[in-house]
């Protein structure tokens, strides 16, 4: 689910449009410290492998976000060697086991270089590894701990393994082996790129110590992607498991969500994105009582588009209560162009009698 759902008014609501994807579409943008958690990105790789972007220039903008505060790629963990020509390598498919970790050494240099690789060489080297996977179960092995062994704050290598290993079932279950070690024996600093992980590979598998640790982080870190990334997976795996949680789970889940909206009016980021999972968590009538209690709170301008996309969306009632509050909303001295605009196009009731 995009952070800003499809509507007629999607246009109007820039701001949080490209705030929300800025911060899903990139693993990192800073080296984490001693006492950091890591940011990850893409907060996604996307939410799906049809979704992902492997566009040269996406992988390039990519490539440039993740980039030192010194203007330089982190370095890369690997030698490479010289007698691997990656575009030659695009001859032979699937790579053999013995060429997997040399050709994603050449892969990442050329990645780097000054000419890069032409959108055709990164598919074709994607598709090369994948075809690897479902060929050899010792290239799954080797593959895996090529992952594994790759620094997490070495954020370009695990950004490109990430994307090729979404474009195949076996690269998913990779995927999801190092975000689960991750949340369970490996650091903190790596506890961002797990959940995104999770939520765009695992959105059905019911994992209770990974929904605990997406609470805690959502509570109390300070690292806005980590947050952003726990936010979607609780809210995604509810979306497409609440059948399957515990009372127990899914009452933490709505809980941290409800309490980042009230607690997070200084980062409409995270304050948005907690509102709108927790609208689609919710029944519309329950939905309603806590847009009330939400706007009552706070009235950033981007919590109010995202409620009134949410009524439009039949994710919440427009109740009297509701009504009378967004209306009261929409009066403000400070109310934005972009709120009256959304309203206008989707509620036009809520400001018809407005001058």
């Amino acid at each position: 689910m995009n952070p800003i759902k499809k509507a007629p008014t999607r246009a109007v609501a820039v701001i949080v449009t490209s705030i929300l994807l800025l911060v899903l579409s990139v693993l990192s943008v800073d080296k984490p410290k001693q006492n950091e958690t890591a940011l990850d990105n893409s907060g996604s790789v996307t939410k799906s492998a049809q979704e992902t972007a492997h566009t040269k220039k996406e992988l390039q903008n990519k490539k440039q976000a993740l980039r030192t505060d010194e203007g330089k790629v982190d370095d890369l963990q690997f030698p490479l060697e010289d007698n691997f020509n990656i575009r030659e390598s695009r001859k032979a498919s699937p790579i053999l086991d013995h060429d997997i970790v040399s050709s994603y050494e050449a892969f990442l240099v050329a990645f780097n270089s000054p000419e890069s690789l032409s959108e055709d060489e990164i598919q074709a080297f994607f598709r090369q590894l994948n075809d690897s996977l479902v060929s050899s179960d010792q290239a799954k092995e080797i593959v895996a701990g090529l992952y594994r062994n790759i620094p997490v704050d070495d954020h370009v290598p695990r950004l490109l393994i990430a994307e090729a290993l979404m474009n195949s079932n076996a690269g998913r279950d990779i995927l999801k082996s190092e975000a689960h070690f991750q949340l369970t024996e490996g650091h903190e600093y790596g506890h961002s790129e797990a959940f995104r992980i999770l939520a765009n590979v695992d959105r059905t598998n019911v994992n209770y110590s990974a929904v605990e640790k997406a609470a805690y982080h959502i509570n109390y870190d300070t690292s806005e992607a980590t947050i952003i990334n726990a936010l979607g997976y609780v809210g995604d795996l509810v979306e497409n498991s609440k059948d399957q949680i515990s009372p127990t789970h899914l009452g933490l889940v709505e809980r941290t969500l409800s309490d980042a909206v009230l607690r997070r009016s200084d980062n409409q980021t995270i304050q948005t994105y907690a509102a709108q999972k927790l609208y689609y968590i919710t029944e519309p009538s329950r939905s309603a009582a806590l847009a009330s209690e939400f706007l009552a709170a706070s009235r950033n301008s981007s919590l109010v588009i995202e409620t009134l996309f949410a009524i439009e969306q039949g994710h919440v009632l427009l109740d009297q209560h509701l009504e009378s509050n967004l209306k009261n909303v929409l009066s403000r001295s400070s109310v934005t162009a972009q709120e009256l605009d959304v309203a206008k196009q989707l509620l036009p009731r809520l400001v018809d009698s407005q001058p």
